[in-house]
């Protein structure tokens, strides 16, 4: 929302996402609500995996 709001405020009224929060900029967008909790679990598994192995390789 932050983003969003600061964004429209500096571009005079243009908008990154259809709507804030992002999900709802995806349903908008014509996905079905399970396809974003899909997406959304699939991106948090792969980046929380990405985040172990970096901590585990390096100490990060």
């Amino acid at each position: 929302v932050i983003i969003q709001v600061t964004y429209f405020r500096h571009t005079g009224g243009k908008r990154i996402f259809r709507m804030t929060p992002v999900h709802h900029h995806f349903e908008l967008g014509g996905w079905k609500e399970t396809k974003v909790v899909a997406v959304f679990t699939l991106a948090s598994v792969v980046f929380c995996a990405l985040g172990m192995l970096l901590f585990l390789q390096w100490g990060l």
